[in-house]
């Protein structure tokens, strides 16, 4: 159990720092490059707090039974799980959209295209997680 915990935990980490990449990328810089403007930095800082928070709320659903999938226990099966992960997001979203918190966490809004990739990077451990199942059986 605890090589499956640091495994997740590599993951959600490696998918933080992509997130960070593809933040200064979008806005034409590179990691290691020197002066680099901080409403650059907020836009990258902002992508990989999404999928630090946002991988680890979708990896909860998986995590709820070691064979079997999301989908046979039902998604919604557990209410108290479904409004945590509404939650944790919503709180997400407060974060990035309320001025004094973002300045604060030195956040910005994001676009809508930046929501797409931070949210299908956050499903990845989700997604992986559930296509292991059907390999190797844990109970």
């Amino acid at each position: 159990m605890g090589l499956r915990a640091i495994i997740g935990g590599v993951l959600i980490g490696s998918l933080a720092l992509v997130a960070f990449y593809i933040g200064l990328s979008e806005e034409g810089y590179h990691l290691g490059q020197r002066d680099i403007p901080e409403s650059v930095l907020a836009h990258a800082r902002t992508m990989t707090f999404v999928v630090l928070a946002g991988s680890q709320l979708f990896y909860s659903f998986a995590l709820r039974h070691g064979s079997k999938s999301v989908f046979q226990l039902g998604l919604f099966s557990n209410p108290y799980l479904v409004a945590a992960v509404v939650f944790g997001f919503a709180l997400q979203v407060v974060v990035i959209s309320v001025p004094f918190l973002a300045d604060a966490f030195k956040l910005q809004p994001l676009e809508m295209h930046d929501w797409l990739i931070v949210l299908g990077l956050s499903l990845i451990p989700f997604v992986l997680k559930e296509l292991s199942k059907l390999f190797v059986k844990y109970e």
